[in-house]
């Protein structure tokens, strides 16, 4: 997510962002200069959060998703600690799977990707089984919201975080837009619950829509139905 835009609009967001946030600092692991990299924490306390929410989506496995930035670029991933560093199986379109206990035993251990800072993204991946490809479960998108939530707020500059809190949170608020991404590029995608419908709002790429997962009027049941575009294109 873009957090600099998130907040439907809120002009002054996206103009004071880069002030407020602070240099990153230069790191150099596994042949990268400044590669994109997030604490072991990070994830772990996404999972922590995944167990509180258990009702919102009681028969998946969370994971995770790395995303290359454009998309389609081959991506690799290391868990690096301080003495010692171990590769994570990655599928093809980039979802992995952790566990809340590292096998590096080291608390400041990082997820370390084969790409500079800013060319990669990771993101939760919560999806019930059994559900066609083209469907995803409003409480499964409801439950990656909140890991999101704890993996990205303390990266975030100080305003984006306490705005996003004023607002009630990132996933309880309708001011602030959270999309979801996609391997492939869509064509539409709609919420549907019983016989009522809504057509949802997709990013400018088309790889990814925004959902409604603060309105309670919608159960964890209704279906995000998309449709890819045929040619990928």
């Amino acid at each position: 997510m873009n957090w600099t835009t998130a907040l439907l609009g809120t002009l002054f967001l996206s103009t004071t962002a880069t002030a407020q946030t602070a240099p990153e600092q230069e790191v150099n692991i596994v042949g990268f200069k400044n590669p994109e990299h997030k604490s072991y924490q990070s994830f772990v306390r996404a999972l922590s959060v995944a167990e509180r929410y258990k009702e919102l989506a009681p028969q998946a496995d969370p994971g995770f998703r790395l995303l290359s930035k454009p998309p389609g670029k081959e991506l690799t991933l290391r868990l690096v600690g301080n003495a010692a560093e171990q590769p994570i199986a990655l599928d093809p379109q980039g979802y992995f799977r952790l566990e809340k206990k590292a096998a590096i035993d080291d608390e400041r251990a990082d997820l370390v990707v084969s790409a500079k800072a800013g060319a990669a993204a990771f993101k939760p991946s919560v999806r019930t089984p059994g559900l066609p490809p083209s469907t995803r479960r409003l409480g499964d998108l409801r439950m990656e919201c909140e890991m999101l939530w704890v993996m990205d707020k303390d990266d975030m500059p100080f305003l984006i975080r306490s705005t996003f809190q004023l607002a009630g949170g990132l996933c309880h608020s309708g001011k602030i837009a959270v999309d979801f991404p996609e391997p492939l590029k869509l064509r539409s995608a709609t919420l549907v619950e019983a016989d009522r419908t809504l057509k949802l709002p997709l990013q400018a790429d088309r790889r990814g829509y925004i959902a409604p997962v603060h309105d309670k009027s919608w159960s964890n049941e209704a279906r995000v139905v998309f449709e890819p575009v045929e040619d990928g294109g």
